[in-house]
């Protein structure tokens, strides 16, 4: 290891160090670790680590709680460094220890969703209020309670969002629901791979049901209603496979489709914009009905 002194930096015994237990970030990559330490074996540490002195420790056996760079501290460790160069804050109370562990992790995206939301969490129940948070880390006050939501879930959810099967926008819709709901909608996205627009229709529909408010009442189709279905049904068929007919046209002869709407006034751009307006309208209702179908399924 480089003996160079840093400024301001002084050397610290490797042992007496302890992570801080209150530390946001749970996991650590072997992988990543074994790649800074061969990072620092070859370059050195080119950034400090910032300890605070342990209280109840004595001038001659003076122990520190690791406030920022365990990374950094447990690469050292694989290298078997004795010491390591670090910053030693006084200055520093609990919660500013952990104000600064916070805003680092998250400054350096290396929280998880579950992570960062815990760390948020604890920092408002410590006292601090969210414009605090906010500018400390640099999100809007709005987003700060919404991801504190997200840990109103079941434990197999939250692994699943920390190991990024399930997006935090996800998590949160589920976070309204029961255990139950919670599983049932768990059971949807596994078997039906629903995208995250999906699962929030599918939370909507369960919570409704859940609270005994249904979101989207019966009502009376009259005959002409299903008339009008069914002939959308047939005419979709037949211009479905008229597309089909088409799309195999032009990969036999590129360029016919082209050639053929230059000759025809049949059809006209804001005519397909109207169909496709429909179309999407349909698609729409449909999705409703699958997510209530889902819903009431056990």
């Amino acid at each position: 290891m480089p003996n160079a002194v840093l400024n301001n930096v002084i050397r610290v015994r490797w042992g007496a160090i302890q992570p801080d237990p209150e530390q946001p970030r749970k996991t650590f990559g072997a992988e990543a670790i074994q790649e800074l330490a061969r990072s620092l074996a070859s370059n050195g540490l080119l950034q400090p680590i910032v300890v605070r002195p342990a209280p109840g420790s004595k001038p001659r056996a003076r122990r520190y709680i690791l406030i920022a760079g365990e990374r950094r501290w447990r690469a050292a460790g694989k290298l078997g460094w004795e010491t390591i160069p670090a910053i030693i804050r006084k200055d520093l109370s609990v919660a500013d220890s952990a104000k600064l562990q916070l805003i680092e992790n998250i400054v350096r995206v290396d929280l998880n969703p579950v992570e960062e939301a815990r760390a948020l969490k604890k920092m408002l129940d410590e006292g601090f209020t969210l414009r605090e948070l906010s500018e400390a880390t640099g999100m809007a006050p709005s987003q700060i309670p919404w991801r504190v939501q997200m840990l109103n879930v079941r434990e197999e959810v939250l692994d699943l969002l920390a190991r990024g099967h399930l997006k935090p926008g996800m998590c949160y819709d589920m976070s309204k629901l029961s255990p139950g709901g919670q599983s049932k909608v768990l059971q949807a996205i596994a078997r039906e791979g629903l995208n995250a627009t999906e699962v929030n229709k599918l939370c909507h529909r369960v919570y409704a049901e859940e609270n005994q408010a249904d979101m989207m009442p019966e009502t009376l189709v009259s005959e002409e209603h299903r008339q009008a279905v069914r002939t959308f049904g047939e005419a979709f068929n037949r211009i479905s496979s008229t597309l089909n007919r088409l799309h195999r046209l032009e990969e036999q002869t590129p360029g016919l489709l082209e050639e053929a709407l230059a000759t025809e006034s049949v059809l006209v751009e804001s005519q397909v914009d109207e169909a496709v307006r429909g179309l999407s309208r349909i698609k729409s209702v449909l999705q409703d009905v699958r997510m209530r179908r889902l819903a009431q399924a056990s």
